[in-house]
C-alpha cells in the first residue's frame, strides 16, 4: 500500500500542534486552576491528546476516519489556549489533507 506524501506531513504538523495545545492547556490547568475557571482548559487538553494520537496513527499508514473533524477540534482548541502558532499548524494540516488523494485522509 503506497502513501500518500501529504499524509505524513500532515500527521507531523497535528503532533506538533497537539503537543503545543497540551502544553497550553496545562499551563491555564497549573495557572488557574485555583480559580473554577482553571479546569476548563481540560476539554482542549485532552483534545491536544487526540491529535497527537490521530496525527501517529496518519505517519504510521492507518486508515483514519474523520481526520479532517479532529483537525477542525484542534484548531477551536488553539484558539481556547490562544495560540495562533498552533492554528497555524493545524490549518497547514488541513490544506495537505484537503491536497490528498489519499484513503487515509478520507473523512
Amino acid at each position: 500500500m503506497s502513501q500518500d506524501p501529504n499524509g505524513t506531513p500532515a500527521g507531523a504538523l497535528m503532533i506538533a500542534s497537539g503537543v503545543i495545545n497540551v502544553v497550553a492547556s496545562a499551563g491555564f490547568i497549573l495557572a488557574f486552576g485555583w480559580l473554577c475557571f482553571g479546569l476548563a482548559w481540560i476539554i482542549p487538553m485532552l483534545v491536544g491528546l487526540g491529535e497527537i494520537v490521530v496525527g501517529a496513527a496518519i505517519m504510521g499508514g492507518r486508515p483514519t476516519p474523520r481526520v479532517r473533524a479532529v483537525s477542525a477540534m484542534g484548531i477551536v482548541s488553539a484558539l481556547a489556549c490562544m495560540n495562533l502558532l498552533s492554528v497555524g499548524l493545524e490549518v497547514g494540516s488541513l490544506i495537505l489533507q484537503a491536497r490528498s488523494s489519499d484513503k487515509l485522509l478520507e473523512g
